[in-house]
């Protein structure tokens, strides 16, 4: 911890209390204080307003005013190609030509001792090395050349054995520990004249931890003194220095350490422009290189039909294969005066740098659990005294208050909610990676057969982080930036934490909408009564509580039978009811509740059957009914409410028309009331046997006061979804199959109770019924993509008002119209944009475990209600099942609904979207965060489907009410499961 000044606990350090007990001074800004840091940062750095920005060791940013210089200077003069004589290509031959020295003199090198190659990036500088340096390769007189890397190097350094192999070179690499241990040891003594050449190559600061490695190291080795290896090695050193993540923020002085090779990256330095970067190359090393191609501008005379070349004098016009990007090298001009003007010099720029990394180190380090353990574990092989050893960059993980890691994509995705952009993984800087994670060359591989490969957000594998996150900072980075980010970190890991217990979730029946509050108490009662009667029964079963309540009642009988409930609850009350009776039955359930009120009722039943349910309540109610009876039935439903009321009505009755299935409904409701009665029955009915239920709108859903994002006034527009695809011709069938029980008793029927389709890519849902099945998914899922105006597809991630865009399918008409602000229409869909798999399915179980959670009170005793529709929303699911535990999706290998087979792909991980509320725009970080907590460390939720097989000789469907079917993972036994979860393994 520098210099002790920080203090353990939740408390943020005060950033001039840390400066006072430093031990040295310590610069913040750059002469103006930190009034004039935060105007340089207005003026010239105004898109950041409201963004944390600390990836600069990745990129960093360029200020407004370096571009308006360079744009003018584009406007005011005509540049032509370097290769000619006319007027405007002498221009560019100058400008060029002036840029290389001012590079050079940014260096303090002079062009006597140093030539500039402009390349395409430090990569291409340190590929031009390996192919152009003069390698000996092993024989029978000689050992060969050397090519000897630090592991904490860069992939493009560690790549440059290849080259060396293909010359037979041999490649060594070498510890930062072996070459501190060199400097102790020195240089064994070695023979004079040899001049076998060998090359060492190392980064003067790490990309991954920002140590800075010694630049005496150059002279050191150059000079014989010290030697990368300890076996003796006879011959002549040279040194490759990686300044490309160095000289981003610090003053290189290469008249004091003169390398024989540098490589730099220009956008690290300026932010623009990029794919342009620099070789320096020592003048005592130019005669030695070797050319394997020669390109246009770098001959000086050549033969076409015969073998003849020489090259041009200079290194630089030998080296430069092709025109250079002389635009892009005129621009670095612009920025060194940017660099100049706003900073005073790299000195400044070191220093102020150094001292926002010091304050955010001290600052970490203080940052304790209540058991005292450290909230982050820091990577690095200083603590931070001096810029001369560190440079502003952090590399941590997070742990949580057990020491456990928690993985690095979760980080960044709950930094993305706070508009902080971090860097996460390995860097590309395996070496460091390993050394500081301790990741074995056998735990790279194993974690290569588990899937993970760099770049991924695979952070995790069997507990153990497979990378890390970091942080950086730029010249125009300020105190608010770190502090930010400290505040983030406290915010996440320091919080009070929030602890329930979850009950068991009770899943809808098929047909339930989203805005149902099931079971949404935190103080639940659970009143289970069984009533297995053989004979006719008299005596009803009567279920009475006071507080929230949920009354499962199953009466398997066999002859005529009266089930009567009366639940005159004060609070949120399920009432589930299952009668597969074989004789007349009466179901009547009264539920004068004051909560919300959900009423389930199955009645597969085989004979007469009489429903009736009678809910007088004052809160949001649901009512559903599904009887898939065979003989006569009757379902009156009286919900005389005073609030939004939904009473869907499912009856797939196989009966003949002289037995029809009575459908009474009673709704005098003083408020917006929605019925839905879907009746597939095999003979002809009055009643519709398909629909579709678009997602309401935000303006009818959300409170005036909490319309931030929904001004948008109503407007249509409508898309042709012509040429029409075979999928949606000929009429709409539902499955006959049946919804039934689940073998687990008191989760329902596991049956799909929503089906939702996304037409436009991360625009609101389509909610719907029935929806035909196409080559890719739900037809016409995902078709449609809203893009910006370089042609790239926007996501909520962007533009969290997206999910204010509307849009509705009409099969019959072949038209999608959209309701949204400046909408356009489109152009028939030929692809799919589905990220991942064609379907992804969620468990209303699974919802509900998050909801009690979301919804458990904090210390303070406030509520903060999340609703079954709007979570439900957020997860952006195409189907919705009921009927199975929380998370048992995920034990799933496939699935059968009907005649579709699907496979179980995985879980879908999830990113910052899920924070977004679908109905008006706004983020919300507690979704992400509380699944994450309570789904140790991995934010995953539903899991993806694809198609096993897929015959469309016939139209395919899904359907709401359908009987989910799945299979089982092999490696999960049966008895070691709970109840619920024995599915029988079999595919319909």
């Amino acid at each position: 911890m520098a210099d002790g000044a920080a203090q353990s606990g939740a408390e943020l350090l005060a950033f001039e209390r840390f400066r006072e007990a430093s031990a040295q001074p310590l610069a913040y800004g750059y002469g103006h204080g930190p009034r004039g840091l935060r105007e340089l940062r207005a003026r010239e750095f105004g898109r950041l307003a409201g963004t944390v920005y600390l990836d600069h060791a990745g990129a960093t940013l360029f200020p407004e005013s370096q571009l308006r210089s360079f744009t003018r200077d584009l406007l005011e003069n005509v540049y032509g190609n370097p290769h000619s004589q006319n007027i405007s290509s002498k221009l560019t031959q100058d400008t060029v030509e002036q840029v290389r020295y001012r590079v050079l003199a940014h260096f303090h090198a002079s062009p006597e001792d140093y030539s500039v190659i402009f390349t395409a990036g430090s990569t291409a500088a340190l590929k031009l090395v390996a192919e152009a340096f003069p390698w000996v390769p092993r024989g029978p007189g000689s050992s060969g050349s050397l090519f000897c890397y630090l592991t904490d190097s860069h992939t493009s350094v560690v790549g440059m054995r290849l080259v060396a192999t293909a010359r037979n070179v041999t490649s060594i690499p070498v510890r930062p520990e072996d070459m501190w241990s060199a400097e102790k040891r020195g240089a064994a003594a070695s023979d004079p004249d040899c001049q076998l050449p060998h090359l060492f190559c190392y980064p003067a600061q790490s990309n991954f931890s920002g140590t800075r490695y010694p630049l005496s190291w150059i002279g050191e080795v150059t000079a014989g003194r010290m030697c990368p290896v300890s076996a003796p090695a006879p011959g002549r050193w040279f040194v490759l220095l990686d300044a490309a993540s160095y000289a981003s923020t610090s003053p290189l002085d290469l008249s004091a350490h003169q390398a024989d090779f540098v490589s730099l990256s220009f956008y690290k330095i300026f932010g623009f422009p990029t794919g342009l970067g620099a070789l320096l190359v020592h003048n005592r090393m130019a005669p030695l290189l070797r050319k394997t191609y020669f390109g246009g501008g770098t001959a000086a005379a050549y033969l076409a039909g015969e073998d003849f070349y020489i090259p041009r004098p200079s290194v630089a016009e030998r080296f430069e294969d092709g025109t250079i990007p002389f635009l892009d090298v005129i621009a670095l001009k612009h920025g060194f005066d940017a660099l100049e003007r706003l900073t005073g010099g790299m000195e400044n720029v070191q220093q102020h740098t150094f001292t926002l990394a010091r304050y955010t180190y001290a600052a970490l380090c203080s940052l304790r659990y209540p058991n005292g353990a450290p909230v982050v574990r820091i990577y690095s092989d200083s603590e931070f005294h001096s810029p001369e050893v560190q440079g502003p960059v952090i590399n941590f993980n997070v742990l949580d208050a057990s020491g456990n890691v928690v993985g690095y994509s979760q980080v960044e995705k709950m930094a993305s909610l706070f508009n902080i952009q971090v860097r996460t993984g390995c860097f590309c800087n395996t070496g460091a990676c390993q050394r500081h994670l301790g990741i074995s060359d056998e735990m790279v591989k194993k974690h290569l057969q588990a899937g993970h490969v760099c770049g991924d957000d695979v952070d995790l594998v069997d507990g153990q982080p497979t990378g890390s996150v970091r942080i950086s900072f730029g010249y125009m980075s300020t105190l608010e930036d770190a502090q930010a980010f400290l505040k983030f970190i406290i915010a996440t890991r320091l919080r009070p934490q929030r602890s329930q217990p979850v009950p068991q979730a009770v899943p809808g029946e098929a047909g339930t909408a989203p805005a149902e509050s099931e079971a949404q108490s935190t103080m639940p009662a659970t009143v289970p009564t069984t009533v297995p009667a053989t004979v006719p029964t008299t005596m009803p079963a009567t279920l009475s509580t006071t507080v929230p309540a949920t009354v499962p009642t199953t009466v398997p009988a066999t002859g005529p039978t009266t089930v009567l409930t009366t639940v005159p609850a004060t609070g949120p009350t399920t009432v589930l009811t299952t009668v597969p009776a074989t004789g007349p039955t009466t179901v009547l359930t009264t539920v004068p509740a004051t909560g919300p009120t959900t009423v389930l009722t199955t009645v597969p039943a085989t004979g007469p059957t009489t429903v009736l349910t009678t809910v007088p309540a004052t809160g949001p109610t649901t009512v559903l009914t599904t009887v898939p009876a065979t003989m006569p039935t009757t379902v009156p439903t009286t919900v005389p409410t005073t609030v939004p009321t939904t009473v869907p009505i499912t009856v797939p009755a196989t009966v003949p028309t002289t037995m029809p299935a009575t459908l009474s409904t009673t709704v005098p409701a003083t408020v917006h009331t929605t019925v839905h009665t879907t009746v597939p029955t095999t003979v002809p009915a009055t009643v519709p046997a398909t629909g579709h239920r678009p997602s309401p709108s935000p303006r009818e859903d959300t409170p005036t006061a909490s319309r931030a994002g929904n001004d948008w006034p109503p407007a249509g527009g409508a898309v042709c979804l012509c040429p029409p695809l075979p999928e949606a011709t000929g009429p709409l069938q539902v499955p006959p199959e049946k919804a039934a029980a689940a073998p687990g008793g008191g989760l329902g029927p596991h049956v799909i109770t929503n089906l939702f389709l996304y037409p436009i890519k991360s625009c609101a849902a389509f909610e719907v019924t029935q929806w035909p099945v196409g080559h890719q998914g739900l037809l016409y899922d995902r078709s449609w993509m809203v893009v910006n105006h370089n042609g790239i597809c926007l996501s909520q991630k962007q533009e969290p008002r997206l999910c204010l865009v509307q849009p509705c399918i009409d099969l019959q008409q072949r038209i999608m119209v959209i309701r949204a602000k400046g909408q356009s229409a489109g152009t028939p869909a030929t692809l799919s944009l589905v990220n991942e798999a064609q379907y992804l399915l969620i468990n209303r179980s699974s919802v509900l475990e998050l909801q009690q959670q979301l919804n458990a009170s904090d210390e303070s005793g406030r509520e903060e209600l999340f609703p079954m529709r709007e979570l439900i929303s957020r997860f952006r699911a195409n189907i919705i099942t009921s009927g199975a535990s929380a998370f048992e999706e995920e034990k799933w290998e496939e699935i059968s609904i009907g005649s579709l087979h699907f496979q179980v792909l995985g879980p879908c991980h999830r990113c910052q979207m899920i924070c977004i509320d679908q109905q008006t725009g706004q983020r919300n970080q507690d979704v992400f965060q509380k699944l994450s907590e309570s789904r140790e460390r991995k934010v995953n939720f539903g899991v993806y489907l694809m198609h096993m097989s897929l015959d469309f000789s016939s139209p395919c469907f899904l359907s709401v009410g359908s009987q989910v079917l799945p299979v089982l993972k092999e490696n999960i036994e049966s008895h070691d499961l709970p109840a619920s979860e024995k599915h029988q393994n079999v595919v319909s």
